[in-house]
């Protein structure tokens, strides 16, 4: 009997002691282990988007888009982001791959896509090989308990997503660590601004105003300076 009351005493101590919060328990064997936290300027932080449509030495560079994603296989993946002006080229790739039915005689374009961390530098560019349009749709979101890809917006936000199945996958890592080129060329709105013009840069993820014929940045969250 001595026994069984004794055995019962150790198992509430060794209970209390678990649950208790006390100090003199060992807490990293109560705890996951997740590895060193990333600063977040060594972490991804931003995308550019390089498309070549198959056949043309022309490259199209865009910081508009927002966000890349999986969609199945190495070779299919999606873009997203909110409709604008400076994707002329990319949105008529769009359509004659829309308008055209011929499987045979397909729309191809390639794409690289740059992935920076929180100092703008280069962590490695996934390069896409002769890509065909899979799907393509536009739809709204309520931003209200969701990330907005506009600062600023939190009501209804219109969002577009392309989803691409490509020939090749690769990634590079020839340029690893390289600033952001401050004289990269991206594409431009047909628009010409007016004064006091807001506009997202997804690059930088800032909100910038349109001051005295540049663009400046009013978010107060800095980044790499981009050459419009």
């Amino acid at each position: 009997m001595k026994t069984w009351v004794l055995l019962a005493i150790t198992i509430a101590i060794t209970s209390s002691i678990l649950f208790s919060g006390m100090t003199w328990v060992i807490p990293e064997l109560f705890q996951a282990y997740g590895g060193i936290s990333l600063d977040p300027d060594n972490a991804a932080k931003s995308i550019i988007v390089h498309a070549n449509r198959e056949g043309s030495s022309i490259v199209r560079t865009y910081d508009s888009f927002s966000r890349i994603g999986f969609v199945s296989g190495e070779g299919s993946f999606l873009l997203e982001s909110v409709p604008s002006l400076d994707k002329k080229e990319f949105y008529e790739f769009i359509k004659d791959s829309l308008d055209k039915k011929n499987i045979i005689d397909r729309e191809l374009i390639n794409i690289d896509i740059d992935i920076y961390s929180g100092n703008g530098k280069l962590i490695e560019t996934l390069e896409y090989g002769r890509c065909e349009l899979d799907e393509y749709f536009v739809h709204s979101v309520d931003s209200l308990g969701k990330i907005s890809f506009i600062e600023g917006e939190d009501a209804i936000e219109i969002r577009e997503v392309t989803k691409l199945e490509c020939d090749s996958f690769t990634i590079s890592l020839n340029k690893f660590g390289s600033s952001l080129n401050e004289n990269e060329v991206f594409e431009k709105a047909p628009i010409i601004p007016e004064e006091g013009d807001l506009k997202y840069n997804a690059m930088t993820n800032t909100l910038q105003r349109y001051e005295n014929g540049q663009w400046i940045d009013i978010s107060g969250k800095g980044g790499p300076q981009i050459q419009r």
